[in-house]
């Protein structure tokens, strides 16, 4: 299956080379970053030791990517703190995604989402955090699953579904903030679609 980090370990590592080649021979398919490494003084040093670009949609810099190919699946990422609105970084990234050659129609789209602002929450006419998410999730038609952490309201314990402006499902799931590494099982079920857990 897919290894993905949803961000935490730049802050965590600092500009501690050793720490930075421990995670990069971990193998992940794609990493994203949170707030607190976007907090972090030593960012850019950690990226460097790593020798990869993670995935921060809504964070350009030469030291990021909008998306990933991650070998089956399309990574997407968005944290509090970036410099561009969810939205706009959601919309920007399938488009490069798109113009790279990615087909939507047979490459699953999965984004993370790490934390929400105010400025987001109003920006997609949320009542509160999870809502705003959930709108996130269904304004596209090419987002196919959503991976939450940090979101009060999103349930931990199972997923949920809704259907996009075409008609499509988009299947979410909250995941509490975590330093230790979650395994989330994301196989699907036999012709649903829908996670199996």
């Amino acid at each position: 299956g897919l290894r993905i980090d949803g961000g935490g370990v730049a802050y965590q590592c600092g500009s501690d080379t050793a720490c930075a080649q421990v995670f990069a021979s971990m193998g992940y398919d794609g990493w994203a970053l949170n707030a607190d490494d976007l907090a972090s003084g030593s960012l850019d040093t950690f990226i460097t030791n790593v020798g990869s670009k993670p995935v921060l949609s809504n964070y350009a810099s030469s030291y990021t990517s909008t998306f990933a190919n991650i070998g089956g699946a399309v990574l997407l990422a968005v944290a509090d703190g970036g410099t561009t609105k969810y939205r706009q970084a959601v919309a920007v990234a399938l488009t490069e995604a798109r113009n790279a050659g990615i087909d939507f129609d047979t490459t699953p789209v999965i984004l993370l989402v790490s934390g929400i602002s105010t400025v987001d929450i109003d920006d997609l006419g949320g009542i509160n955090a999870a809502d705003a998410v959930e709108k996130l999730a269904m304004e596209t038609a090419d987002v196919d699953l959503v991976i939450a952490t940090g979101i009060s309201g999103l349930s931990t314990s199972s997923y949920g579904e809704g259907t996009n402006w075409a008609g499509e499902r988009v299947y979410l799931v909250g995941s509490d903030a975590s330093t230790t590494v979650q395994t989330m099982a994301l196989g699907f079920n036999d012709g649903t679609g829908a996670p199996s857990s």
